[in-house]
């Protein structure tokens, strides 16, 4: 487990799916890839959200992903469709 800034551990699922959007994938595609329902997904999605950033009522995946960025979370994410040939 890493740890956001305000010291609340994301799980091994949180992670993933933060990497997943950060990389540019959509709801869908992050829950198909993982096996796990849409709904399960935004759940996951929503709890990463208000660890990383609980004085937030409203955000996006921008700026999840630049406090994520920030906080040292996404080493190793290589954007969509930036994969070398």
């Amino acid at each position: 487990m890493r740890s956001s800034r305000y010291g609340l551990p994301l799980t091994r699922r949180e992670l993933q799916i933060l990497r997943l959007t950060c990389a540019g994938y959509y709801g869908k595609e992050i829950a198909s890839q993982l096996g796990i329902a849409l709904k399960t997904m935004e759940k996951h999605k929503d709890n990463t959200r208000r660890k990383l950033m609980p004085d937030c009522d409203r955000y996006n995946g921008q700026s999840m992903g630049m406090v994520a960025e920030r906080q040292g979370l996404l080493t190793g994410v290589v954007a969509r469709g930036s994969e070398a040939d």
